[in-house]
């Protein structure tokens, strides 16, 4: 999908107020991506109209860049499996710590 695209749907959406049924007919983007272009610019705080120093190429990279968040690792505890050279690692899924919890209850 083209920047030039993704602006005229926020343009549509903030500045004419339309639906996402009607954008999605003025311009031919899905109704799914319509609704996800303008969570995803309201979500960074972009509405229209957008700033003119923000290029195509910097508002692509906002739109679509995942944000980090500090809750997205886990420090390891004391006494738990992970790497010891990694300040990070992997939380176990559920099916581990109980597999872990009872290791005679193995499947045969």
């Amino acid at each position: 999908m083209s920047m030039r695209k993704i602006r005229e749907v926020l343009r549509l959406t903030h500045e004419l107020g339309l639906s996402v049924r009607q954008v999605r007919e003025a311009t031919g983007v899905g109704k799914t991506a319509v609704s996800e272009y303008v969570s995803r610019a309201r979500v960074i705080g972009i509405t229209w109209p957008i700033p003119p120093e923000i290029t195509d190429a910097e508002l692509e990279q906002r739109l679509f860049t995942p944000a980090t968040c500090p809750g997205d690792r886990v420090p390891p505890r004391r006494g738990t499996q992970g790497n010891a050279q990694s300040p990070f690692f992997q939380v176990p899924s559920t099916y581990e710590r109980t597999r872990n919890l009872h290791p005679s209850d193995e499947l045969i």
